[in-house]
């Protein structure tokens, strides 16, 4: 049992892993040739920020103001048949409340190339480094959990690696595969830092025009630093048939086996359902499903539960409108709490509209209850959120911007909170070179 993730060990995987990593890198690499165009931009923001509990307490708050500029540079570069994205952002921040100076980093990387007319391939890796998880309003994944009740202000270094590739071997069938890594590494905090590997390989076949089938298969291998690790396997199969020109109908399952190495508690989930995605008219969208979730554990009583999802599109000739909801049962074992199951409930809505020239807007909203399983005894837990942006584009290079964000917890545990967030920002983004 690895009970335990260090540096160390991160850097022996890299080492294992950096041939294959390097080898696919010079594979994506671009290609020197007539007709390619590179654009190097550069941008300055500067954020005015008040956060009303930046230490996600319930009692004892501190709030605080803060003053960020945000220096950045990106360089993209297209060809006939590939596009690199190189972007970086550091955060130079001030907190006038306690007198810190921080300084954040934001590093991406992007990366397409497609080698004929039927095979392509992309990498993506995303690099943060921040005491914030909201950085600037937009959540970051694996760090800010919207069903954690034990997160607490820390810096943290979290990196997302993913890349695919995909062959299209005839008419709408595809074999594609992938490999995705997550580390997340924190200080100050009671988060369990790990770091995920996820190998994974799909399949999807049409017979003809109406019946299709969609095949995976994936794996994912967790060390924890405080939890104990695990390994899991999934497969997938979905059935799907076009029943009229505007919608389609779709039987599927799912088989989920976990097991630990430790004392935490094997389980095996099955999940079968069947739904429809339609169009209900030219620009609306309903994709719902119904079915039953079942879970076997070792050593105790087996369960079950209806899961069913629905989720209403519309798209507005300047916006675009959203609301859904799914419940059943989540696994959370790197939601950074360590529990691994919940059966819950959500509902959320967003709308996003160009108001007028240059006057943008969007709203989203969320609300969602928790129950855990594996607790000594049920706890339910209930959270409620909230994002308000308004956006000007003015003068060409130049952009105003507020957005407001709300978070709160309610539970049955000891570590309710609630927190306001209000981000002010001027941002200057300008083409620099290009050839």
């Amino acid at each position: 049992m690895n009970r335990s993730f260090s540096i160390l060990s991160l850097l022996r995987w890299q080492r294992r892993s950096g041939l294959a990593f390097a080898t696919l890198l010079l594979c994506l690499l671009p290609n020197i040739v007539m007709g390619r165009e590179n654009l190097v931009s550069g941008s300055l923001t500067l954020r005015q920020e008040y956060d009303s509990n930046q230490d996600l307490t319930e009692t004892d708050r501190r709030d605080a103001w803060l003053t960020t500029l945000l220096p950045g540079v990106e360089w993209s570069s297209r060809g006939p048949r590939d596009q690199w994205l190189l972007k970086y952002q550091a955060g130079l921040k001030k907190n006038h409340e306690s007198g810190e100076n921080k300084l954040d980093h934001d590093l991406l990387l992007q990366a397409y190339k497609q080698f004929s007319s039927r095979w392509q391939a992309g990498l993506t890796n995303r690099f943060y480094h921040s005491d914030d998880p909201d950085y600037g309003g937009t959540a970051i994944e694996d760090v800010e959990e919207p069903i954690s009740d034990r997160q607490t202000r820390g810096r943290f270094r979290t990196n997302n690696l993913g890349v695919n590739t995909t062959y299209q071997y005839g008419h709408d069938s595809n074999l594609g595969m992938g490999y995705n890594n997550v580390f997340l590494k924190s200080s100050g905090t009671d988060r369990d830092d790990f770091v995920r590997h996820n190998p994974y390989l799909d399949l999807a076949h049409q017979f003809n025009k109406n019946w299709r089938t969609e095949v995976g298969y994936a794996f994912i291998r967790g060390q924890f630093d405080e939890s104990d690790d695990l390994k899991t396997h999934q497969g997938s199969l979905r059935l799907l048939l076009r029943a009229t020109p505007h919608s389609q109908l779709f039987v599927d399952y799912t088989i989920n086996e976990t097991r630990y190495q430790g004392l935490s508690t094997d389980y095996l989930l099955h999940t079968g359902n069947t739904g429809t995605i339609t169009d209900l008219g030219p620009h609306t969208t309903l994709e719902a499903n119904v079915g039953l979730t079942a879970v076997e554990r070792r050593g105790l009583d087996n369960l079950s539960t209806f899961s069913y999802a629905a989720d209403l599109v519309h798209l507005l000739e300047q916006g675009r409108l959203s609301f859904g909801g799914q419940g059943g049962i989540d696994e959370m074992q790197f939601s950074s709490n360590g529990d691994s199951l919940v059966r819950y409930w959500q509902v959320e809505g967003s709308a996003s509209r160009q108001l007028m020239q240059g006057v943008h807007a969007d709203l989203a909203l969320a609300v969602r209850h928790n129950k855990y399983i594996d607790r000594p005894t049920t706890e339910l837990e209930k959270i409620y959120q909230s994002n308000l942006g308004l956006t000007y584009t003015f003068a060409r290079w130049y952009q105003v911007s507020l957005r407001y964000l709300f978070k709160q917890l309610d539970g049955e545990s000891d570590n309710d909170y609630d927190r306001h967030h209000i981000f002010l920002e001027l941002r200057l983004n300008r083409d620099l070179f290009n050839w």
